[in-house]
């Protein structure tokens, strides 16, 4: 998760959904090409949307549509987190890779368990 960058939102009024606008730079300092997807959070709320550069937006904002700031409850100016669809996948595969092990393990040790009881009964 690396590839995280820190935007100011801009508003958009716009009612195309899935999509937001970042200058040019941004995107390709993100790694991300034209309509590949992204992940913008605040706090504890996460979307993901189609990116599309626009060298008319500055390099410190991002212009999200109106159902976008509704869904991470942001106004003009609020900082969100930007982040690289790809790698953050990639990380969370990764993480989820061993809590998967953990609880293949945890259901096969309840079932040698159970079928213990049933023939002990």
């Amino acid at each position: 998760m690396d590839k995280a960058i820190f935007l100011r939102v801009r508003k958009s009024d716009i009612e195309r959904k899935g999509v937001i606008r970042l200058n040019d730079e941004v995107l390709k300092k993100l790694g991300v090409e034209e309509g590949e997807q992204v992940v913008i959070s605040k706090d504890e709320k996460i979307i993901i949307r189609k990116a599309f550069g626009d060298e008319s937006v500055k390099k410190d904002e991002i212009f999200l549509r109106p159902q976008a700031r509704e869904e991470l409850s942001v106004k003009e100016g609020d900082k969100v987190k930007v982040e690289d669809y790809e790698t953050l996948s990639e990380d969370l595969k990764e993480k989820l890779g061993g809590v998967k092990e953990k609880i293949g393990k945890g259901f096969g040790k309840i079932r040698e368990k159970f079928k213990k009881e049933e023939e002990e009964d």
